[in-house]
C-alpha cells in the first residue's frame, strides 16, 4: 500500500461544510490502495481554520443575504413577498449547517485522527519542519 502524506489544506477540503470532490475522492481511498498520512500539527491547524474563517467563507453568507433580501422586500414588496418562505426556510437552513459545522468540527477532527496514520510531534519532525522553513521560507507548520 502507498503511503500519501497530506497536510492541512487537504484537511480543509475534506472538512469544511462544503468539500471538495478531490479531497473526498482520495480520503475514500484510505485504506484500500493507499494509507493517508498526516503530521499532528496539520490537526491543530485545521481546527483554527475551518472555525476562524472557512466556515463563514462556506455558509457564512446568512446574515448578508437576510439583509438583502429586507432590502428587496421593502423595495418591492409586492414582487418579492410570495417568495417569503421559501427564503426564510433556505437561509434558516443554512444558519443551521453554520451551527452544525462548528458544533462538529472538533469531532470530525478527532475522528478522522483516528481514522488516518498521524506523524507524531517529535524532536526529529521539529528539526526537519525547521530546516525546510529557512531554505523554503515557509513558516514550520508548512
Amino acid at each position: 500500500m502507498k503511503r500519501v502524506y497530506v497536510e492541512t489544506n487537504f484537511l480543509v477540503d475534506l472538512l469544511r461544510p462544503l468539500r471538495t470532490k478531490e479531497a473526498t475522492a482520495l480520503h475514500s481511498r484510505h485504506g484500500n490502495d493507499i494509507e493517508l498520512t498526516i503530521p499532528w500539527c496539520c490537526f491543530k491547524e485545521v481546527e483554527r481554520t475551518l472555525m476562524d474563517r472557512v466556515v463563514d467563507e462556506d455558509i457564512g453568507f446568512a446574515s448578508t443575504a437576510n439583509a438583502v433580501w429586507a432590502r428587496l422586500r421593502e423595495e418591492a414588496p409586492g414582487e418579492w413577498e410570495s417568495r417569503n418562505p421559501s427564503v426564510h426556510q433556505f437561509l434558516d437552513a443554512v444558519r443551521d449547517l453554520q451551527r452544525r459545522a462548528r458544533a462538529d468540527c472538533v469531532i470530525e477532527i478527532e475522528k478522522l485522527m483516528d481514522a488516518v496514520v498521524v506523524v507524531p510531534m517529535s524532536q526529529r519532525a521539529t528539526d526537519r519542519a525547521l530546516e525546510f522553513s529557512r531554505v523554503k521560507r515557509l513558516k514550520p507548520f508548512d
